[in-house]
């Protein structure tokens, strides 16, 4: 049996945020973030942000992970996210960067089980 979005491996003792798709509000897709209180306060911040901005969903997350860090709407949301977390838009977009490569590693996951999914 494939693992579905939810049952993605996470490293033991990890805080997850969650990303419920659009196309099935049942699935959720986890992302594992360490004890690192810092990240965690940074990701509940960032869907804070997401869900304000109507992003906090799989076509916005979809959106988020192709946009240019220096451009406009990265900055914007990288503006939010620094006025949540009382820090630097610089190391707000630096931890986007972070985000968004983690969110593409797992969107690609997500895409490679469905395939296998549907032609298995």
């Amino acid at each position: 049996a494939k693992a579905s979005a939810s049952q993605l491996a996470v490293p033991p003792a990890a805080t997850r945020t969650a990303v419920r798709c659009a196309s099935d509000p049942h699935l959720e897709a986890e992302t594992a973030v360490g004890e690192d209180a810092e990240a965690g306060e940074m990701l509940r911040s960032l869907q804070d942000v997401l869900d304000e901005m109507g992003l906090n969903s799989e076509k916005g997350v979809r959106e988020l992970v192709t946009l240019d860090a220096e451009g406009e709407r990265m900055q914007e949301i990288a503006r939010a996210l620094a006025a949540k977390l009382r820090c630097t838009v610089g190391e707000a977009t630096a931890m986007l960067r972070e985000w968004q490569t983690s969110q593409k590693k797992m969107l690609e996951t997500l895409e490679q089980q469905q395939t296998e999914a549907a032609t298995g």
